[in-house]
């Protein structure tokens, strides 16, 4: 299916660029130990919480993170922590929380949120769709709570607080007092990857930097059918930083984002996104929210140009972009709310995918190493509110729900990148992230155990004709809600 007639060319060209090299990976064919296999989170099916304050210690006393998916608290002797969790946060995580932040010599208050109850039995993972509301734009099915983020600010602001510790992802404007983030809803999410040492995080982080700082061309295509190709430019990653920076008021950006680096840079100048040149398609079968049948999506000069399956979800997102395939947006090339913007890479080896999957959806998967989300839509409020803040100002009153994004996950990319002066390097090879075998990652994490076990992706999930025996079509990418709930209840013991 074909979005509007000024697309179709776009589209139609993308398909043969990408040709021959997509047809093979519309149905990959099995081959034992070409990728990695399956792996599954080993937690224990019940804890108490004198267990889990040993891993909140290490959350509450590490310095403030100016991060999308780290996160740490750095309470000192009469800190006063304000944490906002929502209704289903897991009370054993919590109290954890509470008790280190009180061993350390703070104090924290803690409010909790309650959303609108969805109709029963309507879990999340039916209703991924609800992430194409990004780009069509409207609430997604749950509602949202009264107690507003700008309520939540005035409060932290104003009510004698040192740290604000609240969401779980997304960026946030700018606060007098340090804003850190709390992920870990879950027992599970939290003794996986909130127990990973930090000064190994870092070093991932540094060293998967440092390659991305080199790209001058990057090109990135896995087994399910993504294939696609970008330049990227020195001076965009500073102006990147320079971005965050002046938007946060944090010091210290070196890198965006520790835990989520996008290889394209996110906060790059106007003029700089208006260069976009990415080419080709990104294919799978995941977004933040969940499961769907397989989706392919075009890429022309850095937009989307049409999109193939996906079921509801496509349905949705290809309705979201005829919708606004006429609107020039400002500081991007072209009408339309459909940029790539986003290639975020995971970097923490421990990140999974919690067992309570149909309730949560996939975000979380996304932090694991060398996992990928691609972001596509309008670029972040954030960024416009920094770069263009009046023009952003005068768009948003003129255009409702001119914000938001929707997302593809992949999870066996592999990621070459050729530098300036024309050298070849890898960043991802099948899903695995190359730093993680970098000589001075492995003398960091050696401090701390054997280097093969602390640097292993402890979740890799099954696809049948990519790392399990199987028709990926037919046992898989038509219904991967069945096949990924069907593994989840024989795979995960707790």
């Amino acid at each position: 299916m074909f979005i509007g007639t000024n697309w179709r060319i776009a589209f139609a060209f993308c398909t043969i660029l990408v040709g021959s090299q997509w047809l093979a990976a519309q149905n990959p064919v099995y081959k034992p130990g070409e990728y990695p296999a399956p792996r599954y989170p080993q937690v224990k099916p019940s804890y108490t919480v004198e267990e889990l304050v040993p891993i909140a210690r290490e959350v509450v006393r590490r310095p403030y993170m100016s991060a999308f998916l780290k996160a740490g608290y750095n309470v000192q002797q009469g800190h006063k922590a304000l944490i906002v969790v929502s209704g289903s946060f897991d009370a054993q995580v919590l109290d954890a929380i509470i008790q280190a932040i009180r061993e350390a010599g703070g104090q924290a208050d803690v409010v909790r949120t309650y959303a609108p109850l969805r109709p029963e039995g309507d879990l999340p993972i039916f209703n991924v769709a609800r992430e194409a509301r990004g780009i069509l734009g409207g609430r997604d099915f749950r509602g949202a709570s009264s107690f507003t983020q700008e309520t939540i600010m005035r409060l932290a602001e104003n009510g004698g607080y040192d740290v604000l510790i609240y969401k779980s992802g997304g960026t946030h404007p700018a606060l007098k007092i340090p804003w850190q983030y709390i992920f870990w809803n879950t027992i599970d999410k939290f003794v996986t990857a909130a127990s990973f040492p930090d000064e190994i995080q870092v070093a991932i982080d540094n060293a998967a930097w440092e390659m991305l700082l080199e790209a001058h061309r990057i090109h990135a295509h896995d087994p399910e059918g993504t294939d696609i190709q970008w330049t990227v430019q020195p001076r965009y990653w500073e102006e990147a930083k320079g971005t965050y920076k002046k938007g946060t008021g944090v010091e210290g950006f070196n890198i965006v984002h520790e835990g989520h680096i996008s290889a394209i840079p996110l906060g790059m100048g106007v003029d700089s996104f208006k260069e976009a040149d990415a080419q080709g398609v990104i294919a799978g079968t995941m977004n933040h929210a969940g499961p769907f049948p397989h989706i392919r999506l075009s890429i022309s000069q850095g937009s989307a140009a049409g999109i193939e399956g996906g079921g509801e979800y496509g349905r949705l997102w290809r309705e979201g972009l005829n919708k606004w395939q006429n609107v020039q947006f400002p500081g991007v090339s072209g009408p339309g709310k459909n940029k790539l913007w986003e290639v975020a890479i995971g970097t923490n080896v421990n990140g999974i995918r919690p067992k309570n999957f149909a309730e949560l959806g996939g975000s979380w998967e996304r932090s694991r190493a060398g996992v990928i989300h691609w972001g596509i839509g309008a670029r972040s409020g954030f960024v416009y509110e920094v770069l263009l803040p009046e023009e952003w100002a005068k768009f948003n009153q003129d255009h409702k729900e001119a914000g938001g994004h929707s997302h593809i996950h992949t999870y066996f990319t592999t990621m070459d990148i050729e530098t300036v002066d024309g050298r070849k390097t890898q960043l991802i090879n099948k899903g695995r992230l190359t730093v993680l075998d970098d000589p001075q990652v492995r003398q960091v994490a050696a401090k701390y155990g054997d280097p093969d076990e602390l640097l292993r992706e402890i979740w890799i999930p099954a696809m049948p004709g990519i790392n399990v025996p199987g028709n990926y079509r037919a046992d898989y990418a038509s219904d991967p809600v069945s096949y990924t709930r069907k593994e989840i209840a024989e795979n995960y013991n707790y």
